[in-house]
C-alpha cells in the first residue's frame, strides 16, 4: 500500500530565516530535511491539502 499526503505549513520568520540560510549554506537536499523536520515536530498545525492511498495500483481513497 502507498499511502501520499500533501500538507500546507506556514512558515513563521524565524524558521523562514532558518530555512534560507540552510538552503544556502547546505543545499536543496537539506533545505528539504530542514522542512521535513520542523513540519514533523508541529504537525498538529499543518493543513492536509491532499490525501490519496492505493492499494495495487488502485486508488481507494481521495480527498
Amino acid at each position: 500500500m502507498v499511502i501520499e499526503a500533501k500538507v500546507k505549513f506556514k512558515l513563521d520568520e524565524v524558521q523562514k530565516l532558518q530555512f534560507q540560510n540552510v538552503r544556502e549554506n547546505e543545499g536543496e537536499q537539506e533545505a528539504f530535511y530542514f522542512l521535513e523536520e520542523v513540519i514533523m515536530k508541529e504537525m498538529d498545525l499543518a493543513e492536509f491539502v491532499e490525501i490519496e492511498y492505493k492499494d495495487e495500483n488502485k486508488m481507494l481513497f481521495n480527498t
